[in-house]
């Protein structure tokens, strides 16, 4: 059983426009940190990990805050 936490801000200035093709649905932080936990069973089969991960912030209508997160490795 595994936790984890992460929490990420920044902004996007006119030179980042300018010098990289960024997407037109990447959205702004505006002034309130990303934060995310979760919790997961990992070494399953030694092949994986799954997560069930919570978004604390940057919460949109209609978008549920819950959602599993998989991933493939080999942890021997």
């Amino acid at each position: 059983m595994v936790t984890t936490g992460r929490i990420t801000y920044g902004a996007i200035s006119q030179r980042h426009n300018d010098v990289m093709i960024i997407p037109s649905f990447t959205k702004q932080f505006g002034g309130i940190p990303y934060a995310e936990a979760s919790v997961g069973i990992e070494n399953i089969f030694k092949l994986g990990r799954v997560d069930l991960v919570w978004r604390i912030t940057h919460l949109a209508p209609g978008i549920p805050p819950l959602g599993i997160r998989a991933r493939w490795s080999f942890a021997f």
